[in-house]
């Protein structure tokens, strides 16, 4: 009787640990195909005059050329 019941535990077990597997790749998988909204706009940097791509939300940004901090215009 306790081999029975040992062997119903395993496959409950292991059964779960299938459908948690199943359920977080499917997951994974639909958010890696989402499209990721990046808002970027071109920046000039006043020191050394490189251009860079920054997000819109920064008011302040640092070069990465020559590390000066710039303000947005």
């Amino acid at each position: 009787m306790s081999i029975g019941l040992a062997f119903f535990a395993g496959i409950l077990l292991s059964g779960s640990v299938v459908v948690a597997f199943l359920l977080e790749y499917f997951n994974n998988r639909k958010f890696a195909k989402m499209r990721k909204n990046t808002n970027l706009k071109r920046q000039k940097c006043e020191v050394c005059a490189e251009v860079y791509f920054v997000s819109i939300l920064s008011e302040f940004w640092r070069c990465p050329r020559c590390d000066s901090i710039n303000k947005e215009k």
